[in-house]
């Protein structure tokens, strides 16, 4: 028999069975990649565990990462705060929530959701202290977040997220020859990675010079996937062209002060322009922009 021949087989017996329900959505979620019904019955069962069982925390933890997994991040906060409704005290679920927070441009309460859950944890986690690590760099409290790497590596010295985060964090105090250093020293590089090495490398006075070495194997690793394709151009005969913009930084941010020109001074007689915003901060400049674009879209929680 199969793994989902066992668990259909329980279910016809137990079907209220909460571990069942929780063991069984969870394997549809893992299993079901391409396959959208058995996603939806992956779900379906985790919230008829959440439903039946309330006071039971791992429906909801599962739940909570599948969705941030999908960039769904107002609904994986949503079944968070449910869960800790439930219960209180449970650091995973605070640990989810601090995440979401982050994700939706809220870091101070992202900060508390993550020192709460730290209080909580019988033993010190080095994935929690990464995060609150980045949390505070990213409200400029740089001493902080070093302070929480230098925790998670008391954990695990080559803890990867934590080492990638602070090679980002001595890049962003200037102190790029040490930044270099760390992405350097990682045993590999995911794309991120890669392209915070570019950007020290470009910023340091004699590594710059080195960027086409840098750059040398860039496509074959990491874009090796990517088919081209190309079309014949036709020409419009009637109507305006179509512009679209893709960015994370539609707020306060050296992108929008460039875009922020064009943007003002397109012919709207002749263009049309469609703003793609996977970005969470919400300011003036993303009102500014949202005001000259034809048509506003945010992405944020989309999937690839």
């Amino acid at each position: 028999q199969t793994a989902e021949q066992i668990f259909q087989g329980l279910y016809q017996t137990c079907p209220d069975h909460p571990h069942l329900l929780h063991d069984y959505g969870l394997f549809c979620l893992m299993y079901g990649q391409g396959q959208e019904s058995k996603i939806e019955k992956g779900v379906a069962m985790l919230e008829r565990a959440i439903l039946k069982y309330p006071q039971f925390a791992m429906p909801y933890a599962s739940l909570c990462r599948f969705l941030m997994q999908r960039n769904q991040f107002k609904r994986a906060l949503e079944t968070a705060d449910e869960g800790l409704r439930f219960n209180a005290e449970i650091p995973e679920l605070l640990h989810m929530k601090g995440i979401a927070l982050k994700e939706l441009g809220q870091l101070g309460p992202a900060i508390a959701s993550l020192e709460a859950a730290d209080q909580l944890r019988p033993a010190p986690s080095p994935s929690l202290y990464s995060d609150l690590g980045l949390l505070y760099s990213l409200i400029g409290q740089f001493t902080k977040a070093q302070t929480y790497y230098q925790r998670a590596f008391e954990i695990d010295p080559n803890y990867y997220p934590a080492r990638f985060n602070q090679g980002l964090l001595l890049s962003q105090s200037g102190l790029v020859d040490e930044s270099i250093e760390i992405f350097e020293s990682l045993p590999e590089l995911d794309r991120n990675a890669y392209e915070a090495l570019l950007y020290a490398a470009a910023c340091h006075p004699e590594k710059h010079r080195q960027l086409p070495q840098y750059l040398e194997n860039w496509a074959e690793t990491y874009a090796s996937h990517v088919v081209m394709h190309t079309g014949p151009f036709t020409q419009r005969k009637q109507g305006k062209i179509r512009v679209g913009y893709v960015s994370p930084d539609f707020r306060r941010h050296p992108v929008s002060y460039f875009m922020i020109g064009p943007y003002m001074n397109h012919d709207t007689d002749q263009f049309e322009i469609f703003s793609y915003y996977n970005g969470t901060v919400v300011d003036d400049y993303t009102g500014l922009l949202q005001e000259y674009s034809f048509d506003w879209r945010n992405v944020k929680e989309m999937s690839d």
